[in-house]
């Protein structure tokens, strides 16, 4: 039982690393900035991304707040499963299928230059993390006493 406890918080601190980038990459795209850590989500940075043509292109109007609120909503999504993860095991689900889908849409765009060092470096961490989140998932389904265990541990 002690590895699944350690997979269980290998899994959070996996999804609070991957929130993390993935708002700072937001945010330097948001300002124009390219800046890129791998171990992010795509589709809110993408979000920004088209926030910041729309600024480019027409100046500060209603489709940069949307595609802004798109990219917070795709990043709530991740920080709710973090916090559901705390005390049960449908955090790492929720954070699984929508990291896979995020994977698949990401594969999807750069299918074209999947050769490119930084993608195959990208893909890699992206499965890094679906195997994390994966095994965390299945840790605290076969034993769901270990997640209540790891919260009281932590206060």
């Amino acid at each position: 039982m002690g590895k699944s406890i350690q997979k269980i918080r290998t899994g959070r601190l996996s999804l609070i690393m991957m929130i993390v980038f993935t708002i700072l990459n937001s945010g330097a795209w948001l300002f124009g900035n390219t800046l890129v850590f791998p171990y992010s989500a795509y589709l809110p940075q993408l979000a920004t991304l088209f926030a910041h043509i729309s600024f480019e292109t027409n100046g500060l109007n209603i489709a940069v707040f949307f595609w802004v609120l798109v990219s917070v909503g795709l990043t709530s999504v991740y920080w709710f499963a973090w916090k559901k993860s705390k005390t049960h095991a449908n955090g790492f689900r929720t954070a699984l299928f929508f990291f896979i889908l995020d994977s698949l849409l990401f594969l999807l765009s750069y299918y074209t230059v999947i050769t490119h060092w930084d993608i195959l470096l990208t893909i890699a961490i992206r499965g890094l993390i679906i195997y994390h989140l994966f095994n965390a998932d299945q840790s605290s389904r076969k034993y769901p006493n270990q997640i209540v265990s790891l919260r009281v541990n932590q206060t």
